[in-house]
């Protein structure tokens, strides 16, 4: 009797240490500013998943999940084994994350603002495949830090009048095929195609600041300016 309550006991601490993943995900929340929007270069919320077992490898899944997302704003993950498309929601099935005992691997958010002032929040669960019941949560925190003057610099390409009550006007308008409009948080309120000339009503538009971005005949962005609705 004494020794089947002993095997119990015993199997009952193996489970409880099975229902505890061992690893850590550091920095939990990670938190990072976007410096330049206008940058083609990524911006990387970087985080370390580390395996704690001295003994046992671990062999993990990974989910993202969108809590909130700038409109323009795109977003990808990164883990040992390579860097993944913004469309990947889930790491392969093929391609789990294999960690060695007291071994770590990257686990980073990839920021791509196109251009546009924002911010984001992701979440990333990290799930034992030995067990579905182990898992782990890391948080990921972005906005942007980009100076008005630096984003909305000077050209020969302006916008005016700006302030603006009814209608704008964009000057040296030679190259321009395309007029993106965004509200401040980066959703996008109107787009038009480009005539040598024309003007654009914003007459029913709120009083704020408006984000208009220029695209040339390929398709190519070729200005981000600033708009003031008064």
């Amino acid at each position: 009797m004494i020794r089947l309550l002993l095997v119990y006991i015993i199997s009952c601490s193996i489970l409880t240490l099975q229902a505890q993943i061992t690893a850590t995900l550091e920095p939990n929340p990670a938190s990072i500013s976007v410096s330049d929007v206008t940058s083609d270069a990524p911006t990387i919320a970087k985080a370390t998943l580390t395996n704690t077992s001295e003994t046992d490898t671990l062999i993990v899944k990974w989910q993202r999940s969108v809590i909130s997302l700038s409109e323009g704003w795109e977003t990808s993950v990164c883990d040992l084994n390579k860097c993944y498309g913004t469309d990947t929601e889930t790491s392969p099935e093929n391609r789990p994350v294999i960690i060695p005992p007291n071994s770590t691997s990257n686990l980073d958010i990839y920021i791509f603002p196109n251009s546009v002032v924002g911010s984001a929040e992701i979440d990333v669960t990290v799930t034992d495949i030995a067990n579905d019941e182990n898992v782990l949560t890391g948080k990921y925190m972005i906005d942007t830090t980009t100076p008005t003057s630096e984003l909305f610099s000077g050209g020969d390409i302006q916008i005016f009048p700006n302030p603006s009550i009814n209608a704008f006007q964009i000057k040296n308008d030679k190259q321009v095929r395309a007029v993106k409009i965004y509200n401040i948080i980066g959703k996008e309120v109107n787009s038009y195609r480009h005539i040598r000339g024309s003007q654009y009503d914003v007459v029913s538009y709120q009083k704020g600041i408006y984000i208009i971005r220029l695209f040339d005949q390929s398709g190519k962005m070729i200005k981000v300016l600033r708009l003031n609705k008064k």
